[in-house]
């Protein structure tokens, strides 16, 4: 009966233990070409009933990031500020995430490749000549 409760026990500790664990979150920008959109914040709340059985409490942290970068439109954050605030409560509890952060937009190889075609056409046609009207050749008299 002990080595039972033993394994038990060992079997819920790996399982709580396994429980909180999550993966990495983008939140730093890639060192890309990018334009300042505008300040924006977002947040996401998650709940633990009972401090046992989480309820949206691993992926808050990515959630509140992509309320923020998309309520500007953007593709990323800078200068990002991040809070985690717990409230206790008698039946578990509720964990509040804010990301507060500049909102940047990468340029993109599209818009780039856009921009080298529009240059090239504008180099082309300062370049070219106007054309040459040729006239016809006269018979030669012998």
């Amino acid at each position: 009966m002990k080595n039972l409760s033993l394994c038990f026990a060992c079997f819920l500790t790996c399982a709580l233990l396994a429980g909180c664990t999550t993966g990495p979150t983008k939140v730093a920008a890639n060192p890309k070409p990018y334009q300042i959109i505008d300040y924006a914040q977002g947040s996401a709340w998650g709940f633990s009933v009972f401090w046992a059985i989480p309820i949206f409490t691993l992926s808050r942290f990515d959630n509140a990031f992509q309320k923020a970068v998309k309520s500007k439109g953007g593709d990323g954050l800078i200068d990002t500020e991040i809070s985690d605030t717990t409230y206790w409560t008698p039946f578990g509890s509720v964990y509040l995430t804010r990301i507060r952060g500049i909102v940047i937009k990468y340029h993109t190889p599209a818009s780039k490749q856009q921009m080298m075609m529009q240059h090239q056409a504008q180099q082309q046609k300062k370049s070219q000549a106007p054309p040459v009207k040729l006239q016809p050749a006269s018979p030669s008299r012998k």
